[in-house]
């Protein structure tokens, strides 16, 4: 090169790396289908985790969770995903290792882009065998990965923000697992095993209501917190203001909520003050007619509805004397196995009395409220995954 007083001039070829904004646009375009086909990994891999206890449990068809499935993780990812796609794009692996010239910026480029090909990838291969995976594990590892070939071992944040993944990955399915068990042990002590069927299927109308409220009013406040990070004047509010916010919006899902669940109830008769007795007969799509019955069977059965399943004889099976039972739907006939070893509907509730199956579908809705709040909050973590790098 030559000299010109104090400035150096150095020729154009000595550049071996032309400029990215003309010469490698094609990153960008190859990186933009990655991310499309990393967030179809993570919606055939990930969406399981959400909607898949629902689906288990006949609260919803597999359709159906697809569908909200797809919705809320969309809104999720639209109003808070920027947050964790922050983290996998600059605090696993300093951006300023990467500055300079333009051959170390075309590097970070290759390299993320080659983190977004593995997930693909990766997700691909777990969800072809049926194997529930983490995409956080397989972004900051690849993104891991890509740090210590280009910059070595130094070039990770090992401890401010790997540390914290780290930790998290060891505590979220401890703290999940004693949160898990302390709930169902409440469940099952409080609500469906505290009492006579009558009283327990009451006792679960009025709780549930309250309980769906107070998981909306809690459901709030995350967005309202986790998304308004990067608005100072949210950032800056005060904790008594919160409180406000998950209150007053508990309380109002909760009024909501006992309002129309008393307006269900008496639209659909679902009292069971309001029935004498009633047969039921655990195969889908028949139902015995309501009213009071002995305790020896009639020579013909009578029969609320029959359609082309109804061809086979019924059997009987006496009504408890104990307390009034609710005339409610019969189970879904279509509802079938979809792998091998899993329980089909008519399994499920198989023995069970018509109001214990009436207690169990009255937790359905909130089966729905807390699947569509847990797609909400994936869509806004795990987005950063794939789109991150």
């Amino acid at each position: 090169f030559s000299v010109r007083g104090n400035m150096a001039y150095i020729p154009q070829f000595y550049y071996a790396v032309p400029d990215p904004d003309d010469a490698y646009i094609w990153l960008i375009i190859v990186g933009g289908i990655v991310c499309w086909f990393g967030g179809w990994g993570i919606g055939a891999n990930d969406t399981s985790n959400s909607w898949g206890s629902s689906v288990g449990a006949r609260a919803i068809s597999v359709r159906n969770a697809a569908i909200l499935a797809g919705i809320f993780e969309c809104i999720g990812a639209f109003a808070l995903g920027a947050n964790v796609g922050g983290t996998v794009k600059s605090k696993v692996v300093d951006p300023k290792y990467y500055c300079g010239d333009n051959y170390q910026a075309v590097t970070r480029m290759i390299g993320m882009l080659a983190v977004g090909i593995s997930i693909w990838l990766y997700l691909g291969f777990c969800s072809k065998f049926g194997v529930p995976v983490s995409t956080t594990h397989a972004a900051v590892g690849g993104v891991c990965g890509f740090g210590i070939v280009t910059r070595g071992w130094g070039g990770v944040t090992w401890w401010t923000t790997m540390g914290y993944i780290f930790i998290s990955w060891v505590t979220s399915p401890i703290v999940s697992a004693i949160l898990g068990f302390i709930g169902q042990t409440l469940v099952n002590r409080f609500l469906m095993n505290a009492g006579p069927a009558g009283s327990v299927w009451r006792k679960n109308v009025r709780t549930l209501p309250i309980l769906a409220g107070l998981f909306i009013g809690l459901a709030v406040v995350f967005a309202f917190f986790i998304g308004g990070k990067s608005n100072a004047n949210v950032k800056n509010v005060e904790a008594w203001v919160f409180a406000i916010v998950f209150f007053g919006t508990a309380i109002f899902a909760i009024i909501v909520l006992l309002v129309a669940a008393r307006c269900l109830r008496e639209r659909f008769g679902l009292d069971p003050h309001k029935w004498e007795g009633a047969q039921y007969d655990p195969y889908p799509g028949i139902m015995m007619q309501q009213g009071v019955f002995g305790t020896t069977p009639t020579a013909t059965p009578y029969v609320q509805y029959y359609d082309e399943m109804a061809s086979y004889p019924m059997p009987y099976i006496p009504a408890p004397e104990e307390t009034p039972m609710p005339l409610i739907p019969a189970p879904n006939k279509k509802a079938t196995a979809f792998n091998n070893g899993d329980l089909s509907e008519e399994d499920i509730y198989a023995g069970m009395s018509p109001e214990r199956i009436a207690t169990e579908q009255l937790w359905v809705p909130l089966c729905w409220l807390v699947a569509s709040v847990e797609s909400f909050s994936h869509g806004a973590n795990d987005v950063g995954n794939t789109v991150g790098p």
